[in-house]
């Protein structure tokens, strides 16, 4: 029987693993009996996932490495992961008041550099950089992922919308509003328009700040009083302003 003391920070609780364990899929009947339990898969690929260690650097503890590497890979494919994260995310809509199913979300990118070795990849020249473009659809809840697509980096954001996309409709059917970048403009906010009938609001980055010129010697009502320190001077190095301790 397997034990439900926590080795490490990154294993699942008794609570946790009650909630994931039905979204495990069984075992083939007539196959072989596994012989190690999920539980321990999902703590070693957890703890790989928060220590960042390298798979055949797994501590002993866990199932060895090329069997948790083998569920890692399965359960993408069989759609594991993806209904593990559908069931988390309704869970926590649903605690914070919400409804499970969202109406409105975010949709951005991010280039990752990669090397040469190993998958797609392409140049973005706008980021400047080789490598991989991760396509994420979030809830405005918390950031919660809906959907996720991976493809090279010199796709540009509006070409890849309806591959980001495609099925969003049918399995969020609430969804009718959309918060998109500047990468989107054109023939991206209107294919969404277009064929799913969503709102889409083009969020433009803030203008750069920019200095305000004083002539010389004068003093700026936030400059801080020379008698701050500590934690006071922690805060005005990370932009909030401390009160002027004064007299009085």
């Amino acid at each position: 029987m397997f034990s439900s003391l926590r080795l490490y920070p990154s294993d699942l609780s008794d609570q946790e693993w009650e909630i994931l364990a039905p979204l495990i899929p069984p075992a083939k009947p007539g196959g072989r009996r596994r012989k190690w339990p999920m539980r321990k898969i999902l703590n070693a690929t957890f703890y790989l996932l928060r220590s960042g260690c390298q798979r055949r650097m797994l501590p002993r503890e866990f199932p060895p490495w090329s069997t948790v590497h083998h569920y890692f890979r399965l359960w993408p494919l069989n759609g594991t992961w993806e209904k593990i994260n559908a069931v988390l995310r309704e869970r926590i809509r649903t605690s914070g008041g919400r409804n499970p199913q969202p109406s409105a979300a975010i949709l951005d990118t991010q280039s990752v550099k990669t090397t040469s070795v190993g998958g797609i990849r392409g140049y973005d020249g706008a980021k400047k950089l080789s490598g991989r473009k991760r396509h994420l659809l979030v809830d405005t809840l918390v950031g919660m992922v809906l959907k996720a697509r991976v493809h090279s980096a010199d796709l540009q954001d509006r070409a890849v919308v309806p591959l980001v996309l495609e099925g969003t409709a049918e399995e969020f059917p609430r969804l009718e509003h959309l918060w998109v970048d500047q990468g989107y403009t054109g023939t991206g906010k209107a294919w969404i328009e277009e064929h799913l009938g969503w709102s889409v609001e083009v969020v433009k980055h803030p203008p750069k700040a920019r200095g305000e010129w004083q002539p010389h010697g004068a003093i700026s009502m936030t400059s801080q009083p020379s008698g701050l320190s500590g934690s006071n001077s922690l805060q005005s190095r990370s932009g909030i302003v401390a009160p002027y301790q004064g007299a009085g």
